[in-house]
């Protein structure tokens, strides 16, 4: 992760005014490796990542990857319609192809997610003199 602060409109258009975060991701890589990483905590939470990484020759490489979170329960419920306000899923899936021949190193990236999140804002109100 890079982060460039100050004024980075000729790198990155415009409205960069302020600075611009530049997140590089690890390229395919000519072995084959992989990882995976599961957790589970409260509210019925479960989270996993994982990635694959395989040369299919010695100039092409693909690298998969996804992440996966899912919060079945949580603080907030509405006992009228019998859910929970702040329950979350979200998934993230992300394929790459590198080709690498001579003075050619291309890599091509393919990437989507899904989320739902909860639009919940949680305000406090104290009464004047309470």
């Amino acid at each position: 992760i890079e982060v460039l602060r100050g004024g980075q409109g000729g790198l990155y258009g415009r409205n960069a005014i302020g600075g611009s975060i530049n997140m590089l991701t690890i390229q395919p890589q000519f072995r084959t490796e992989g990882w995976f990483r599961a957790g589970f905590g409260s509210f019925y939470r479960a989270e996993a990542q994982g990635a694959f990484n395989v040369a299919l020759s010695d100039s092409v490489a693909v690298r998969l990857s996804a992440d996966l979170m899912e919060q079945g329960e949580g603080a907030f419920f509405n006992p009228f319609k019998r859910t929970y306000y702040d329950e979350q899923r979200a998934l993230g899936l992300r394929g790459q192809v590198r080709l690498k021949t001579g003075a050619i190193d291309a890599n091509l990236m393919l990437e989507t997610s899904s989320a739902k999140l909860p639009p919940l804002v949680f305000a406090l109100n104290i009464a004047p003199g309470a």
